[in-house]
């Protein structure tokens, strides 16, 4: 099964364009692009663990938005987001505050800020969003915000694969 990772993707939210320096005229353009590169990339059946901060609107709008988008849909709240039970309402098929997967010898945990108290635990890789950093990678911590990666998921090989990379600088 495919899985993808993303975060901080703030559909419908006008005043990210300028606090994050995105490279889009209005919201408009980035939401089309940001549906458009997650179509691209995202096979449908495929799990995609979005870490926080969907976007800003009412139950339909935010539903509206989903139903755009390719794959299947668990989200970890971010601080933009709101009740469980909204986010269950716009149809994710999972919503949590943290979660935890086993793949390949890693232990990834998943949250929408970096979890420090997994700093300097062998094994233990924390994904996560909220900086809206250029940055993807500092010691065991993923950085998978959607401007890190070209406003399009990542795909878990890739995160391993570039992780490792950068493991051995």
């Amino acid at each position: 099964m495919n899985m993808f990772f993303t975060s901080d993707t703030h559909f419908n939210h006008h005043n990210i364009i300028e606090y994050d320096q995105r490279p889009f005229k209005d919201v408009y353009e980035m939401d089309e692009t940001i549906i458009s590169n997650w179509n691209k990339k995202v096979p449908e059946g495929s799990i995609v663990y979005h870490l926080g901060d969907f976007g800003l609107g009412r139950v339909g709008a935010l539903k509206e938005i989903k139903g755009w988008l390719s794959g299947n849909i668990c989200l970890v709240r971010g601080n933009h987001d709101e009740s469980i039970k909204k986010l269950l309402d716009v149809g994710f098929e999972c919503v949590a505050d943290e979660l935890t997967l086993h793949y390949k010898g890693f232990i990834f945990v998943l949250s929408h800020e970096a979890d420090l108290s997994h700093k300097n635990v062998d094994g233990v890789i924390n994904i996560h969003g909220h900086s809206h950093s250029p940055e993807r990678f500092n010691k065991n911590f993923i950085n998978v915000c959607t401007s890190a990666w070209d406003y399009t998921p990542v795909s878990l090989e890739e995160l391993l694969f570039e992780y490792k990379q950068n493991r051995r600088r």
